[in-house]
């Protein structure tokens, strides 16, 4: 709130003036028991940042004195206020928010003056005294009598003047603001109306444009409170009403920018042809600019104008410019009795009540007020420069609005008693709001008048027409009316002779028809015109106007009035790819098959005997698991089992492999390279199962552990639009991979440790190099492979090409392990004996040394060494090619 105490300094210092020396010309001062004040457009705003302008004899004379009127009548009515008269202070307010802020305290002093006067009663002290002692008292304490403020006209006025009326419980009645944005109840909790808001101004805007089928408009709005709200409304609005706005245009109100947006603005809306509807959303200076562009623009004289109710105070300088035109403003309705009390007026009488209808007679009738005569008054209908203003009824309203709270108040209060009780003398503002808000009473129209929501007028509203009267006179003509229902439902009423230029509607159509399958879009030059278009392939069609895209997974039917699923897909077995895959494993199936044969047929002989029965078949039987895992990846339903077979599976075979491979270098390794008189424990065939199911478990523990962190499931993927495959989830990145592969290449790493270990073992039991060219060949296969399986977007190709690395590393270890024996058992039987597995080859990348340690046990039996062992050693140093250990000096069981 404002500082109370400086205020009150002002009061001091001023309110000790008489009121004739604060200017008559400033200020009417009607004296009443009780006082309304109020705010009138008396002058215009001025130009070039001046405060006021010129004399406004419609909008600024006439209010006022229809306010006076009325109170003349109240105070005639002894049964609506009996023995209490009121009185009016009103101020200029040159409808400009500065000015009239400024006029504004000149209330609040007063206010301030009355609270303190009321505070220090007989046994109270005065909360403020000025240097002399008393009490400050303001303008002859007729301001201090103030108990509603009426006006202002425009909304931003009323803003202004709201906001500072409402820190001091002020109440204000405005009788021609219409902005949304005062219907604030937290924000303007003092402000009422006897208008409705522009709310529904615009409901009535756009029924007319909808009544008459014009589906395009183009809108002007002013950069007020006012304009600005207005537009939101239409804006909010027009999509219930089938109204597009092509353009949309705002101009400043003031400054030297208001006339380039105007001919900005125009210049837009001209240049589209078929436009020809143009709503204006502003205040009457903007549209007095716009129609001076019309008047100027043979083409932009021929659009329609549909404005708010701002133009209907325009002056007869519209002429043809206004032929087109259509306003709605506020329930039209002439004042009764006010043209007679116009005519009884006279500049010599009433210039003492009015310090402002000298100069107004004289801009009337253009002569020296103390020279007109006789009264240019008289025959008041036929003179062509006055006509009463169809909006005075509503200050009748609002200062009847405060007669009879106050009158509400004055049964509560004073019981019967005639004139001002002492209870009513100071009213409290809380009480006075509430009587306001429930007043009811009879309008000028016999009509009941109630504010509607607790601060609006009636939604009620006339519909005016720009037209002739005679030859050369032009006015506005009320053609019909519109209404609100309590349901919000709109009634519009129109006299449709008399507005033609409306009835003929948006001839031009700029919306084709387009075909079942196509819907409508925007153009791009013009909002509100369309063009066909097709849908995207994956999208179906809602409605004329509206795509939808279907979800992954599925696309639209052949009508596109919905989404279907695209068949599931599996990895097709009969594809290229897939037979390729499959043939490889075949082959690598049926070799391990031939193999597995050769060995039961020949495995009592010493090579196979010397390569490990029992970890031979362990690493068939998971080269033949390698092999199967692509008919699994090829004909298994992606599903739960399935699934986690194949995940287990996965690095189960590698693991099963380099286990049996790692049991068979380490258990060489121990044998030939203990030192002499040394047995190696642990070489049993059991020993080396146990071994290799240690080493297997380990591996079965973290495929098991996996699975039950991320069960196996098989889920949807969608490589493509047009593709929905099932596969199993887990597989679809490297880490699967990874994790699967990890384990395995431990085992990898040692078994060539230990290969390496027994490069100088005798050639039956040395496979340094089938080993080491087994993991090298098994490592360069999962470099190629694993990028290629990350990186690939295909996921068939991704399950394909897990398939071929396993088959080809299974049949990596065919040829490196596996081949070497069979060829020596099937076409080189001469070498399939003892003397042959015992040979030691110097073809061995390092120069062979004796071995360091007697062997005590190889293969399934033990191999003992003799007494001759020494000798043996001996011609093994001696010899070029081999040497040969003879069966005297070495004895292998079960050879």
């Amino acid at each position: 709130m404002l500082p109370r105490p400086q205020l009150l300094l002002l009061v001091c210092v001023f309110g000790q003036w008489p009121a004739a020396a604060v200017g008559r010309e400033v200020f009417l001062n009607q004296d009443g028991d009780l006082v309304i004040g109020a705010f009138f457009p008396i002058h215009r705003k001025g130009p070039d940042g001046e405060r006021c302008g010129a004399l406004q004899i419609e909008d600024g004379l006439q209010p006022l004195e229809a306010m006076l009127y009325t109170v003349q009548q109240v105070n005639a009515d002894q049964t609506l206020l009996p023995g209490v008269t009121l009185g009016v202070a009103a101020f200029d307010s040159c409808d400009n928010p500065a000015h009239a802020m400024e006029q504004a305290l000149h209330f609040v002093k007063g206010f301030i003056a009355h609270n303190n006067a009321h505070h220090g009663g007989e046994n109270e002290e005065l909360e403020y005294v000025c240097e002399d002692g008393k009490p400050p008292k303001y303008y002859e304490r007729n301001l201090e009598r103030i108990v509603a403020v009426i006006g202002g006209q425009s909304s931003s006025v009323s803003i202004q003047v709201a906001t500072l009326l409402k820190l001091f419980g002020i109440p204000q009645i405005s009788y021609l603001s219409t902005s949304p944005a005062l219907s604030n109840k937290e924000k303007f909790p003092y402000f009422f109306r006897t208008v409705p808001s522009d709310v529904n101004q615009a409901h009535a805007m756009l029924e007319i444009l909808r009544h008459f089928k014009w589906q395009r408009a183009a809108v002007i709005y002013s950069n007020t409170e006012y304009g600005k709200h207005g537009f939101e409304m239409l804006k909010s609005l027009a999509a219930n009403y089938s109204v597009c706005f092509s353009v949309e245009r705002r101009i400043e109100r003031d400054g030297s920018t208001h006339e380039s947006d105007i001919n900005e603005a125009m210049q837009d809306i001209l240049k589209r042809k078929h436009l020809r509807v143009v709503v204006v959303f502003a205040e009457k200076a903007s549209a007095h600019r716009l129609l001076r562009y019309a008047k100027a623009n043979k083409q932009a004289s021929e659009l329609i104008w549909i404005s708010s109710d701002s133009w209907r105070r325009l002056d007869d300088s519209g002429g043809n410019q206004l032929k087109n035109a259509v306003a709605v403003q506020p329930l039209a309705r002439e004042l009764r009795g006010f043209d007679e009390y116009m005519e009884s007026l006279r500049p010599g009488n009433h210039s003492n009540v009015n310090p402002w209808f000298n100069a107004t007679w004289e801009e009337m009738f253009k002569c020296n007020s103390s020279t007109c005569d006789p009264n240019p008054m008289n025959g008041i209908t036929h003179l062509v420069n006055y006509r009463q203003q169809n909006y005075l009824h509503f200050i009748r309203d609002a200062v009847f609005a405060v007669a009879y709270a106050l009158n509400s108040l004055h049964k509560e209060l004073c019981l019967g008693q005639s004139g001002i009780c002492d209870a009513m003398s100071h009213l409290n503002e809380t009480d006075f709001l509430n009587a306001l808000k429930n007043i009811s009473f009879l309008d000028e129209g016999d009509q009941e008048f109630r504010f509607f929501d607790g601060r609006d007028g009636p939604p009620r509203y006339s519909i005016l027409s720009y037209g002739y009267e005679g030859p050369t006179n032009h006015m506005w003509k009320v053609v019909g009316n519109f209404s609100l229902t309590a349901r919000g439902e709109p009634l519009l009423s129109l006299d449709e002779s008399s507005i033609p230029f409306l009835a003929s509607g948006d001839s031009h159509v700029c919306s084709p028809k387009c075909g079942e399958q196509q819907i409508l879009v925007r153009d791009a030059d013009d909002v509100c015109c369309w063009k066909c278009s097709s849908c995207n392939p994956y999208q179906i069609q809602l409605g004329s106007s509206l795509c939808q895209d279907c979800s992954l997974g599925t696309k639209p039917d052949p009508s596109l009035s919905k989404c279907v699923p695209i068949p599931v897909s599996v990895l097709d077995p009969y594809s290229a790819s897939s037979l390729a895959a499959m043939a490889i494993a075949s082959f690598g199936l049926i070799m391990t098959a031939f193999v597995g044969c050769v060995f039961f047929r020949f495995g009592h002989t010493p090579v196979i005997k010397a390569s490990g029965r029992e970890l031979s078949w362990l690493l068939l039987a998971g080269i033949a698991a390698s092999f199967l895992l692509t008919f699994l990846a090829a004909f298994a339903h992606p599903a739960p089992f399935p699934c986690g077979a194949f995940r287990f599976l996965l690095g189960f075979c590698h693991t099963l492999c380099y286990a049996a491979i790692l049991a068979k270098t380490s258990r060489v390794a121990r044998i030939f390279g203990q030192k002499a008189n040394q047995k190696a424990k642990f070489t049993s065939p059991e020993a080396q199962l146990v071994l290799v199911a240690a080493m297997t478990s380990v591996e079965a523990v973290i495929l098991f552990t996996w699975l039950l962190l991320a069960p196996p499931t098989a889920v949807h993927v969608y490589p493509s639009r047009e593709a929905r495959l099932l596969v199993c989830a887990g597989l679809d990145s490297g880490h699967a991979y990874l994790i699967a592969l990890a384990y395995p290449l431990t085992l990898v790493a040692a078994s060539t440790v230990y290969a390496i270990k027994t490069r100088k073992a005798p050639g039956g039991f040395n496979e340094a190099r089938a080993v080491a060219f087994t993991n090298y060949t098994t490592a360069l296969l999962w470099l190629a492979f694993v990028p290629l399986y990350v990186v690939s977007s295909s996921h068939a190709l991704r399950a394909l090409t897990l398939s071929i690395s396993l088959s080809l590393s299974a049949l990596v270890q065919l040829a490196c392990l596996f081949a070497p024996k069979v060829y020596t058992v099937l076409w080189r039987p001469q070498k399939n004996t003892k003397e042959g597995v015992m040979t030691h080859h110097r073809s061995s990348s390092l120069a062979p040394t004796p071995s360091p340690a007697p062997m005590h046990a190889v293969s399934e039996g033990s191999v003992e060494m003799s007494t001759g062992l020494e000798k043996s050693r001996q011609k093994w140093r001696n010899s070029t090619k081999e040497m040969v250990l003879t069966p005297a000096s070495l004895q292998v069981n079960n050879f």
